[in-house]
């Protein structure tokens, strides 16, 4: 039997009050008790609290197999934005590309760095990705692992780090945001969470979130969700100055958001072509639905594109994701009545994205980037219950059998995903099976016929992404190439005209028409095209093409 810890009448009367709500190493400090006495007034089990030798070698063989697992992606190419912004980026070797604005410099560094030392090659920039990803995966590891055992820990790395649906921004070199974003915020968190606060420790906190921020605005309400857990666990005499630098931080972001929320709704209109961009949809149906569907993601990664073209505010979506999302609330607000690190983390899941859920039109219904860091929540809420069950005897062994083979699969899918972003041609192809009513992946399927001469199938897939969207310009544009290409040229001048008419800033469309009248000799309707192009795109050589021009027009007179 070990010695007795006995406790004065007041201390009593503190402990009692503050058991549930303070970490253990702050009501060791209080009490003047060593944490082992407090663990054992606690009752905490030693498995919880004392991490044994195994512990570092389980959780490094687990980010070794996921390493393993992602490296396989070192071959894939730039794809989708990659190729504009990385790519055909003249400038991303460029250190002006770093200080051109803070917003984004960050990974603009990243970018300037490794291209300048390995070149314009992807795998060194994905790269950069994974350890990012597999970094997050530790430190969500070594947060859970402070409250609860190492099975429960490892297990929600595991279910984080290599789960399909959190695949998209890893492997994707344009995703790298959330990815570093998320990396940071969960460096937060392990900070905040620490009892022993240090001054050091706070600055540094502060410090990174700023970076946070800087990288991506998804996580800007992160700081409200501390200030709760703080509140509930009535920390906020010790940490509200810091609550308050992050809440302000925050703001300030935010309200950058908000200038240029206007701004945002113009360019998705007349250049992305989004016909639903300032649409204010209802609040309640577009949380519902989204979280609901990236429940369904977690558990069935089946459907995984990077166009979820098919889900939508209908009242099926409605009640299908609807009732997931409902289902998810009920069971984490009855586990956090019982342990608070169960109600948190069901609620980072929502809080971790919630610019993305704000019904002004400006982002996407679902995009697996965007639930890329509240899947951790995800994550930890599973391995929780999984451990809870396993307490049973005689489920023990199916249910351990049960994990292996579910993160096998896990394994699996994800092998299978990062196949998909080979190129840019298996990233499209891969996406018609998923989303066959998106407009934008029908013009990319478009592209992708018309680089192997197969311009009939070209024509029919941009017809198709115009029919779905009568407004996209590129759509058009593209398909009066594919005409030019066939030789038609009276669909091929309409189709341009077209275009350049919904989006004036398509110079590209005027070029082509300029071509056409030159091929005609039509001097006059070619300059006037050229002089039109210029309005929006003031490069040399058009400026040189119409001098050009209006030397061929004089000699014809």
């Amino acid at each position: 039997m070990g010695k007795e810890i006995k406790l004065n009448r007041q201390q009593q009367k503190w402990f009692k009050k503050h058991k549930h709500k303070l970490g253990a190493e702050e009501i060791a400090h209080h009490l003047n008790l060593s944490r082992r006495e407090i663990d054992k007034l606690l009752g905490t089990k030693e498995d919880v609290t004392e991490p044994l030798v195994y512990e570092k070698y389980a959780l490094a063989a687990l980010l070794g197999v996921a390493f393993l697992v992602l490296a396989t992606s070192w071959p894939n190419q730039f794809v989708s934005d990659d190729i504009p912004a990385i790519l055909n980026n003249p400038l991303i070797t460029s250190w002006s590309n770093v200080t051109l604005r803070l917003i984004g410099s960050l990974q603009n560094l990243i970018y300037f760095l490794l291209t300048n030392i390995f070149g314009v090659v992807p795998w060194p920039l994905r790269l950069m990705s994974i350890l990012f990803h597999l970094l997050t995966a530790g430190l969500l590891y070594a947060i859970v692992r402070r409250t609860q055992p190492f099975v429960v820990a490892w297990l929600a790395s595991a279910l984080f780090v290599l789960a399909p649906v959190t695949l998209e921004p890893v492997i994707w070199i344009s995703g790298i945001s959330y990815v570093l974003g998320g990396f940071m915020t969960m460096w937060c968190l392990y900070l905040h969470f620490d009892d022993q606060r240090t001054p050091y420790k706070d600055w540094l906190e502060i410090i990174t979130w700023s970076l946070a921020l800087i990288t991506t605005e998804k996580f800007i309400f992160i700081p409200i969700l501390l200030l709760i857990w703080d509140w509930r666990k009535n920390r906020l005499p010790r940490t509200g100055w810091l609550l308050a630098a992050l809440l302000t931080i925050s703001l300030i972001r935010g309200l950058g958001l908000l200038a240029i929320l206007g701004r945002r709704v113009e360019s998705l209109q007349a250049e992305y072509y989004n016909p639903t961009a300032g649409q204010v949809d209802s609040p309640l149906s577009k949380v519902l639905v989204a979280i609901g569907y990236y429940l369904y993601l977690y558990v069935w990664p089946k459907d995984l594109t990077l166009y979820h073209s098919e889900v939508s505010l209908g009242w099926q979506s409605l009640v299908w994701y609807g009732s997931l999302s409902l289902v998810f609330a009920l069971a984490v607000g009855l586990s956090g009545r019982r342990k608070d690190e169960w109600w948190f983390w069901g609620a980072f899941l929502v809080t971790s994205m919630i610019p993305a859920l704000l019904p002004f039109g400006v982002s996407s219904l679902v995009a697996e980037r965007y639930a890329y860091l509240g899947y951790a929540g995800v994550a930890v809420l599973i391995s929780g219950l999984i451990f809870q069950v396993m307490k049973r005897k005689a489920l023990a062994l199916p249910i351990k059998i049960f994990v292996w083979i579910a993160l096998m699969a896990m394994i699996g899918r994800s092998l299978n995903r990062i196949q998909d972003w080979r190129t840019a041609d298996h990233l499209w192809l891969a996406a018609a099976k998923s989303s066959p009513h998106s407009w934008q992946n029908h013009n990319n399927l478009g592209d992708v016929y018309s680089n192997q001469g197969e311009y009939q199938k070209a024509i029919q897939e941009f017809s198709t992404a115009i029919d779905l969207n009568p407004r996209y310009a590129d759509a058009i544009h593209n398909r009066a190439n594919a005409y030019l290409s066939l030789g038609e040229t009276d669909l091929a001048k309409a189709g341009f005209q077209a275009a350049a008419e919904i989006n004036p800033k398509l110079w590209q469309s005027r070029i082509k028409l300029a071509e056409i009248a030159v091929a005609e000799k039509n001097w006059a309707v070619a300059i006037e095209e050229v002089m039109k192009a210029q309005l929006t795109n003031k490069a040399p050589e058009i400026g040189r093409w119409l001098g050009v021009l209006e030397e061929e027009a004089r000699k014809s007179e």
